[in-house]
């Protein structure tokens, strides 16, 4: 019953998310995606940074500069792009256990034992479904994490020897010309620039210098944030390399011509106060259309969200869509013409970033284009960073924020921004992103944005309710955390039978 009533919700969504069109206009799509890249990137004027193939892209096709991710989350995130919807709404709202690439076809049934308590719902159509029904050859590379597995059923999943521009174009190449002349979508998921930013001994690029880089102003400047921020850096110069290989292959493969590539990220830089939080650094991300029907060296301001990419990607393959299910928009029309797309309110969320309780600090945020606001839903909580944001050593090695606790006493500004996470955050939060991209002044008291507070807070909570974010959900999400996961109950029996 709780399910049908969500979703009569998504049946009285507006008029304004357009049905998708049934005039196929591309014949293979390539969606690189990165990890935890926020908007990095020597064309976007990075000090410190050389990302000469990315920066071809952003040049020879279409740059959305102000795309946000659904939320800050990898998981989540995943699968809003694979379904078009917010992950309170699809069903996988936080983090989840996950498959490997490697996995036997057996764990990727309805009936396995290996999954999650968290998922996307059954009436969900998931992207890789509706491709296969279309006869498209579905493939996705290294990381898997997404819920339910038999609701991601991709044709091949490809686990390349290392992370290198070598190894992804000899993979991409390869795919593609054992695919023929079906349509095929890959899902080209890098590694890089999640943590820990170890850079490979064989990696025989450009490194990121730490006396050259900027630091965002919600980081002190010492030595330790600009080490981190350097590796980091150095990261994304490999994504850099791979995008370049993955490039190349699909020249090498005879279909530059009629294949459209997307790049972007799944959330922010992984930094406190950014990855798993509701903050426009944790969402904002780099979004470029390039190749078949997309005009060159255009630039959007417009705020689009990455829930528009699977309406986008449909309405370019002429494929009709499960148009009540969407709650993103169509860009196909914008990337035609040129134009910018519709001017309308972006959304956010974050739940939780994994399966622990500790983890559980659910927030809401709209953005018009300028202003920002957050909606703390428990703001009494207390939350514990996940632990590639708070870790030091192996396996994370996160030199910034153990930095900022032993230097507490010399920058109290800057561990105050970090310890109000941690402790409680105001129920309202109302950013200037044009005067204040960092979000360090919150505006939400200041009686000259009494009407904006009020005009965001109508649209935030018109959201809710077109969505099903209720309260009810939000119980529900809370009592999920009480109950066993199978997959890690079914892990567990496994090694111990392995154990001699």
């Amino acid at each position: 019953m709780k399910i049908a009533i969500r979703l009569l919700s998504f049946l009285s969504l507006p008029a304004t998310l357009s049905p998708v069109c049934a005039q196929k206009s591309v014949d293979n799509v390539i969606l690189i995606l990165a990890d935890d890249l926020g908007c990095y990137l020597s064309a976007l004027g990075t000090p410190g940074l050389s990302t000469p193939a990315i920066d071809r892209l952003i040049g020879e096709g279409t740059f959305y500069a102000q795309a946000l991710s659904s939320c800050s989350s990898s998981a989540p995130s995943r699968s809003s792009i694979l379904t078009g919807m917010y992950p309170h709404s699809n069903g996988h709202w936080r983090n989840t256990h996950s498959l490997s690439m490697s996995s036997p076809e057996e764990d990727f049934r309805p009936d396995t034992p290996m999954k999650d308590v968290v998922g996307v719902h059954e009436w969900v159509q998931t992207l890789p479904e509706i491709l296969s029904a279309e006869g498209w050859y579905t493939a996705i590379t290294h990381k898997y994490h997404l819920s339910y597995p038999w609701k991601f059923r991709f044709d091949s999943r490809l686990d390349p020897p290392s992370q290198t521009r070598q190894a992804y174009y000899s993979q991409i190449l390869n795919t593609i010309r054992a695919i023929g002349s079906r349509s095929f979508f890959i899902m080209a998921n890098l590694q890089f620039p999640h943590r820990p930013c170890i850079i490979p001994s064989h990696y025989a690029g450009e490194k990121a210098s730490a006396t050259e880089i900027a630091i965002p102003a919600y980081l002190p400047d010492t030595e330790e944030v600009r080490k981190d921020l350097a590796n980091y850096y150095t990261c994304i110069m490999q994504v850099d390399r791979m995008v370049d290989g993955i490039l190349a292959a699909l020249k090498e493969s005879g279909h530059g011509e009629n294949t459209l590539v997307i790049f972007t990220s799944d959330q922010g830089i992984p930094m406190h106060r950014a990855k798993a939080t509701a903050y426009y650094e944790g969402v904002h991300v780099p979004l470029v259309f390039w190749g078949t029907g997309v005009p060159e060296g255009i630039r959007h301001d417009t705020p689009v969200s990455l829930v528009d990419l699977m309406p986008t990607l449909l309405d370019a393959a002429g494929i009709a869509a499960p148009r009540d299910q969407f709650q993103g928009i169509s860009l196909w029309p914008s990337l035609q013409s040129g134009r910018e797309p519709e001017k309308r309110y972006i959304f956010v969320e974050h739940n939780a970033h994994g399966p622990s309780p500790k983890e559980f600090y659910p927030s809401r945020a709209v953005f018009d284009g300028r202003y920002y606001l957050i909606k703390n839903l428990m703001p009494e909580r207390t939350y514990t960073l996940p632990a590639d944001l708070a870790t030091g050593g192996n396996p994370w090695f996160n030199y910034s924020y153990q930095s900022i606790l032993d230097r507490r006493q010399d920058i109290p500004y800057y561990y105050n921004l970090l310890e109000i996470l941690e402790r409680g955050r105001p129920p309202m939060e109302l950013y200037d992103i044009q005067a204040d991209p960092f979000q360090l002044t919150n505006l939400s008291n200041d009686s000259k944005h009494i009407q904006t507070l009020k005009r965001l807070s109508s649209a935030l909570q018109q959201w809710q309710g077109q969505t099903g974010d209720t309260p009810e959900l939000l119980e529900e999400m809370l009592i999920s955390f009480s109950k066993p996961i199978p997959f890690a109950q079914e892990t567990a029996r496994r090694k111990k039978l392995q154990q001699p």
